[in-house]
């Protein structure tokens, strides 16, 4: 068996609307062997599968297991073993399907995918499987496959501030696309916005770079007369040791920019400094020395001016038992099901390292040490739960005037999104022995949406709503249509309509064929990226589905030409329609009733002929319908009301019925978006005049901008394609 070729497709596709992977897949001899044609082939599978939990194929009751038994092609198995491995791989996958092609032996693949290379990888390694035994090869071990997928898919994926934020935006139907690693896009066009980490496009330069130098932090927190640690900036070993000698213990250092180095609390001696010094990166050469207040260490996260959440930080710490030495506990408690590898699960793996045993020399205690039974030996300096640490979500618990503190000094440093860390006693007391000992513009968020103990708090949806206070804060309208026959007439008509001094209309449509199709999986998309674009029109083909599937999630408008010959097409535009849109059928259209029946948005009919069921439906039910009646006039209808639009005549010389019904969809759809019947007549008549004053009224009406040479020349840049604006 082999792969001829992958498609990612990144939204909705005709395979699936969620994101998925299609792999053309050659079984070459085993077109008809299915899994109890092959001698031992099962058992062997199985065997591997042992230690797996497996699968239940979607399309019917039985597990895998017991469909293998019963007989199974070789690419079914292939499709249910890729979502087993991701699985497996705590990749959040379920949906998969085979498809026949027209071609003997050649099949695809389509399975639900989270992150392209542990996804793809997941694939050949059921490849790699299922070749491996059908050839009677060594026994494959599946958990080294499974590692692996879980690997990459650690490695590749979004951090879990991003991910919770990615998550959000898509409960919210806003579009969310991710830029690089450590950066998402929100929304379309010119309501677009970026977050990295937890600093969005509304955080100011200035603002990050106050929290980025801790010493500016505190100045502009004392101007602001809010509690600070008393503290002096240290260089060199000298400055240090004078420095604790004016401030007195016990004491705490931290690296000067927040960026370098770790924190380090509570250090009650010159000989501790001493240690403490000496395990610190050479390369660090100014710190902060501040006198240490005893207390609790809390974080506030502030929204947009709002507290939405608290968290009580614990450092890492171990139980003795008067057995183990202080290491052994360690690795004891690194196997709780809540501590994982990075920064993946609600609680990370307490590390090993030099810093750990720098700490503990503070107490005159090593790895190596054995704890008293019940002794409590707190392992590391700082609370980070990147470094083992706990978070006990506190929100309800902090007092009014407490919030109020932090709220003023994220409002002090001028971030919008902030993270208030502060020492006190008790957080649900007024203030009383409180210091604020850092803010943080870009605050990990994974405590409060993942704490250890406590009410997870849904911070993602917060960032999204202060970013989107709604849906159409976020999306610029889009109108998608399927089935143009390549002319771009429909659209183009639309352009037209819907162009004013306010509004920045894009047209986007592609010449090219799938087979020829570039890399680029963006290119219909890119008019949604577009900055300066206010509404998008698009018009699709069915290469362009193919090949890339669908370049947004939810379309505002849905026409759906009947001139596409591929009726799956169709209703892919139509699921996509959001519930408040509309969707603009063809009375003529073999599959309306279908189309009609599957649509979740409001359906408008067009007809070049009055004399249909369909448009006598859509009056009687006093749904909206243009048409045109048998006096050759276009007739707007809705709520059982007639409106005379204007003659067929005035409108067009050509009387073909393709042409005429172009027309009565850009009408339907001008209007549906908010184009007053009055100016669609008026800028229709212009329209005319001006198409009967000009040999070209493509030229005369449409400005058509190429994309300049120097574009079409980067990368993976999309050929033929015409942008207008």
């Amino acid at each position: 068996m082999k792969i001829n070729r992958v498609n990612y497709y990144k939204g909705p596709s005709l395979y699936s609307l969620k994101p998925s992977i299609c792999i053309e897949l050659d079984i070459e001899d085993l077109e008809y062997r299915s899994s109890d044609l092959l001698p031992g082939f099962t058992e062997s599978l199985l065997a591997c599968l042992s230690d797996v939990e497996l699968a239940t194929c979607r399309s019917y009751q039985e597990k895998f297991s017991e469909r293998l038994k019963h007989g199974i092609l070789m690419v079914s198995i292939l499709e249910h073993l890729t979502i087993i491995i991701q699985q497996a791989a705590g990749i959040d996958v379920s949906s998969s399907k085979t498809l026949m092609t027209n071609t003997t032996d050649i099949y695809n693949v389509i399975y639900e995918y989270k992150e392209s290379h542990s996804g793809i990888y997941a694939f050949n390694a059921a490849l790699d499987l299922v070749n491996g035994l059908i050839n009677n090869q060594n026994p494959v071990q599946l958990k080294e496959y499974i590692e692996n997928t879980a690997r990459l898919y650690r490695t590749y994926k979004l951090n879990p501030s991003m991910e919770v934020i990615y998550n959000a935006a898509e409960q919210a139907l806003i579009p969310v696309e991710r830029m690089n690693p450590k950066r998402l896009r929100l929304g379309t066009g010119a309501k677009q916005k970026y977050v990295d980490g937890t600093i969005t496009s509304e955080t100011t330069n200035i603002s990050v770079e106050n929290a980025s130098n801790r010493q500016s932090t505190k100045d502009l927190l004392g101007l602001a007369q809010l509690p600070v640690p008393d503290g002096i900036i240290v260089n060199t070993i000298e400055e240090i040791f004078s420095g604790a000698d004016y401030l007195g213990f016990p004491l705490v250092i931290k690296p000067l920019d927040r960026r370098l180095g770790k924190t380090i609390t509570n250090i009650k001696d010159r000989q501790e400094l001493f240690n403490v010094v000496n395990c610190q990166d050479p390369q660090i050469k100014t710190y902060l020395l501040e006198r240490h207040y005893t207390g609790n260490d809390f974080r506030l996260l502030i929204i947009d001016g709002k507290m939405a959440a608290a968290s009580h930080r614990v450092a890492p710490f171990i139980i003795g038992n008067g057995k183990s030495t202080i290491q052994q506990l360690i690795e004891i408690e690194n196997t709780n099901p809540l501590r994982g590898e990075g920064p993946y699960t609600p609680m990370s793996k307490i590390p090993l390292d030099q810093s750990m045993t720098c700490f503990l020399e503070k107490s005159e205690l090593s790895l190596q040490s054995v704890p008293t039974k019940g002794q409590v030996i707190q392992v590391m300096g700082d609370i980070h739960i990147e470094t083992g640490g706990q978070a006990i979500d506190v929100t309800d618990q902090v007092h009014p005037s407490i919030r109020n503190l932090g709220i003023t000094a994220a409002k002090t440093i001028g971030l919008d999104i902030a993270g208030v860390d502060i020492i006190c006693k008790d957080v649900s007391n007024p203030l009383d022995e409180i210091v604020i000992c850092d803010v943080h513009a870009n605050p990990n968020i994974r405590m409060h949406q993942y704490p250890s103990e406590g009410k997870p708090r849904d911070v993602g949806r917060a960032i999204v709503d202060y970013l989107f206070p709604n849906r159409q804060d976020a999306v610029i309208p889009v109108i998608a249509m399927i089935g143009g026959n390549g002319d771009n007439h429909t659209t183009r008509l639309l352009r037209y309509f819907l162009d004013k001094d306010d509004i920045r209309v894009g047209l986007m449509f592609k010449e090219h064929s799938f087979k020829s199709k570039p890399k680029s999986d963006r290119d219909l998309g890119s008019i949604l990226s577009n900055p300066f674009v206010d509404l998008a029109v698009i018009e699709l083909n069915a290469d362009n589905i193919l090949g890339e599937g669908l370049p947004f999630s939810n379309c505002d408008i849905g026409i759906i030409s009947r001139y596409s010959t591929n009726e799956r097409m169709k209703y892919l535009i139509t699921e996509v329609v959001i519930e408040t849109g509309a969707c603009i059928l063809n009375a003529q259209d073999v599959h309306i009733e279908e189309l009609s029946r599957a649509a979740k948005a409001e359906t408008i009919v067009i007809s070049s002929n009055e004399e249909n069921p369909f448009i006598d439906r859509a009056i009687s039910s006093g749904r909206a319908a243009w048409f045109v009646d048998n006096d050759s006039w276009i007739i707007y209808t809705k709520e059982r009301t007639h409106r005379r639009f204007l003659p067929l005549q005035s409108i067009t010389n050509e009387a073909d019925e393709q042409t005429v019904e172009y027309v009565l969809q850009a009408l339907a759809a001008a209007h549906r978006q908010g184009v007053s019947l009055e100016q669609l007549r008026e800028k229709m008549m212009r329209f005319n005049r001006q198409q009967s004053s000009e040999s070209n009224r493509a030229k005369s009406v449409y400005k058509m901008v190429e994309v300049p040479k120097e574009l079409q020349e980067i990368p993976q840049a999309a050929p033929s394609k015409k942008l207008f604006l």
